[in-house]
């Protein structure tokens, strides 16, 4: 019970507005020196109208790998899907430590941003920069520590 606690209270630490989590199977708190990766996923409700256009979104892109201090590593990929598997757009750039990756429900409104890097980074400003730019009514976020080297293997 006491590493649960422990855990607990370092995801509610005031150092970062984002609980800083792990994947693994243990219940101590994450050690970002043993991470192998970073992760953020942002969750958006009721963007505006710049979901609806590859130019922002391109340019939101950009404005991102800047700020981050990354470098692209293919040409940025947008395509929009109106079928009967699902509608809405699905936007993706591959950097130099991983990839940026969003999705937009049109109808909705909503977006999913994903940007996972094994290049350390701070959350904090992508989160800014996707309440200003997409100015969403509603937004949550995580940010994970990733490192497979940290789950226990199992013997099936």
């Amino acid at each position: 019970m006491a590493k649960l606690e422990h855990y607990i209270k370092a995801l509610n630490t005031t150092e970062s507005p984002f609980p800083a989590m792990t994947l693994s199977d243990e219940k101590a708190p994450p050690d970002k020196s043993k991470s192998w990766g970073f992760h953020l996923l942002v969750d958006c409700s009721k963007c505006n109208d710049k979901i609806d256009s590859p130019e922002e979104i391109e340019k939101f892109f950009d404005q991102v790998i800047k700020k981050l201090k990354m470098k692209k590593l293919t040409e940025f990929f947008y395509k929009k899907v109106e079928g009967e598997e699902g509608r809405g757009v699905s936007a993706f750039q591959m950097i130099t430590t991983s990839h940026i990756s969003m999705h937009f429900d049109d109808e909705k409104r909503s977006g999913y941003l994903d940007i996972f890097s094994c290049k350390e980074f701070d959350p904090t400003p992508v989160v800014k920069m996707i309440k200003e730019y997409f100015e969403p009514k509603g937004i949550a976020s995580q940010f994970i520590y990733r490192s497979a080297g940290m789950i226990k293997g199992k013997k099936q």
